[in-house]
């Protein structure tokens, strides 16, 4: 999710040149392998119960399949890249920070 909050940063946007994720497809979530793919191509799970190293993020996969079998196991929901926006950031934020309330 960190990228998106550069994406949507009107100033800091004008230096982003492109942005690739790895897919969860091939290596899992613990795996950091190969598997990369442009951002904009890549379906992404929000909401589900697993958490990155800072917290709620956003899973990329390739194929449509995969990534409702990590829903089956975990939850969430599929986006694509173009509806990532400040609002969910903000929803995502909140998730992580749910245990202090």
């Amino acid at each position: 999710k960190e990228i998106f909050e550069e994406l949507l940063d009107p100033i800091r946007r004008r230096r982003v040149v492109g942005i690739w994720m790895q897919a969860l497809d091939a290596h899992g979530w613990a795996a950091h392998a190969d598997g990369w793919a442009p951002a904009d191509s890549l379906l992404l799970v929000v909401g589900s119960s697993r958490m990155g190293a800072m917290g709620p993020t956003l899973a990329p996969f390739v194929d449509r399949l995969h990534a409702q079998e990590f829903i089956r196991d975990y939850g969430g929901r599929i986006l694509q890249f173009t509806d990532v926006d400040q609002k969910l950031l903000e929803q995502l934020q909140h998730q992580g920070m749910a245990h202090l309330d």
